[in-house]
């Protein structure tokens, strides 16, 4: 017996970019080319002969138009006789209800079992209701069988704080596949030929912070009385990445220093196709951090597409000499005291964050 799925989650249909600077039409322009993505899920699905494509929730946001949501069933449509399972998440709990192709199932919230005699394959899948999710599949499962494909779709984070996947019990049930969503990052359990859970990540990296490749999975399942074969193919089919460079800077730097920095930081290409995440990092003149929403502005209309400034850079100081400069006051004395707790810091975390508050603490009593 063999079945071949096309795995994909966290599209989010309509994301409307947030922070950083971008041009005015970028944010429009990266709504098409999640849409794109989802085009070219379709398609391979088609060129595949997939079974299924599964959708492991967070599709679309509820800023997706109505008329983006004919198109995603137009598309749908087109792959007939591959059938599509979409499973809700915490993006898209509450979508909109309609009527959807004859070879779409959209999984309403709760947990629900989904027979395909014809495809012999029994899928379970969880879907979100009231941004919470719906947990208690466990106990529903059987044991996987020789002659029959079991699925599983759940949206949540493995081993997590917020909405956790217990992935040993999810083993213990013994399906031959889970398809998960919810990480944005692709990530797989289990060794060639022996796959049995995976995040395929966005299709579209939608944060700065989302670097790597992103696409979706081709997964192949084979199995008989005596052997089962589990694999999995990685499709990357992202237009863009999320890049982050480290910008050093001294406090030597004018503004338009930083601003040459920034753009050295990354290639021509980079800056109009990638999310570019500039890091500032080393020593600055003053206290007051530096204006980089002001950098974004000078930067971004004509130069970058994408990009977010993020500044993490130190006020420079010497706080030796301030403190035998000022060794009768209040200054001095502060100084002199948080020296002596930096010195005696349990930890590096302990020792950053003394760091930090002597710098807020001087800068405080200095204006």
């Amino acid at each position: 017996m063999r079945i071949k799925l096309i795995h994909t989650a966290d599209l989010h249909g309509g994301h409307l970019s947030t922070g950083g600077g971008f041009r005015a039409d970028a944010g429009s322009v990266r709504r098409r080319e999640i849409l794109t993505a989802l085009q070219n899920i379709c398609d391979t699905a088609e060129q595949e002969e997939a079974d299924f494509l599964l959708i492991s929730g967070d599709l679309a946001e509820e800023t997706l138009r109505e008329q983006d949501w004919d198109k995603i069933s137009r598309m749908f449509e087109r792959i007939a006789p591959v059938i599509v399972v979409w499973s809700r998440g915490e993006a898209d709990w509450d979508a909109p209800v309609r009527s959807w192709p004859s070879n779409v199932y959209a999984v309403e919230p709760g947990f629900h079992r989904l027979d395909f005699p014809e495809k012999k394959t029994t899928l379970w899948a969880e879907s979100w209701g009231r941004e919470q999710w719906l947990d208690g599949f466990y106990e529903y499962i059987p044991a996987a069988g020789p002659k029959t494909f079991h699925l599983l779709m759940v949206h949540g984070e493995a081993d997590g704080q917020v909405h956790p996947i217990d992935m040993n019990a999810l083993k213990s049930l013994g399906a031959d596949y889970c398809a998960l969503g919810h990480r944005h990052k692709m990530t797989i359990w289990g060794r060639e030929n022996d796959v049995w859970a995976a995040y395929p990540g966005s299709p579209e990296p939608l944060e700065y912070s989302e670097e790597g490749d992103h696409g979706f999975l081709v997964v192949t399942l084979e199995k008989d009385e005596d052997y089962q074969i589990r694999s999995v193919q990685r499709k990357i089919c992202a237009k863009r990445k999320a890049i982050s460079q480290v910008v050093n800077v001294t406090a030597d730097h004018d503004l338009q220093g930083v601003l040459d920095q920034i753009r050295e930081a990354f290639t021509p290409q980079m800056r109009q196709r990638d999310l570019c995440r500039a890091v500032l990092k080393g020593c600055r003149k003053s206290f007051t951090s530096l204006d980089t929403q002001q950098m974004m502005g000078l930067l971004s209309p004509e130069e970058f597409l994408f990009l977010d400034v993020v500044d993490e850079t130190q006020p420079e100081l010497d706080f030796d000499k301030l403190r035998e400069a000022n060794a009768e006051n209040l200054l001095g004395k502060y100084i002199a005291a948080m020296q002596l707790q930096i010195q005696a810091a349990g930890s590096e975390k302990e020792r950053k964050t003394l760091e930090a508050a002597l710098a807020a603490g001087v800068e405080v009593l200095m204006n």
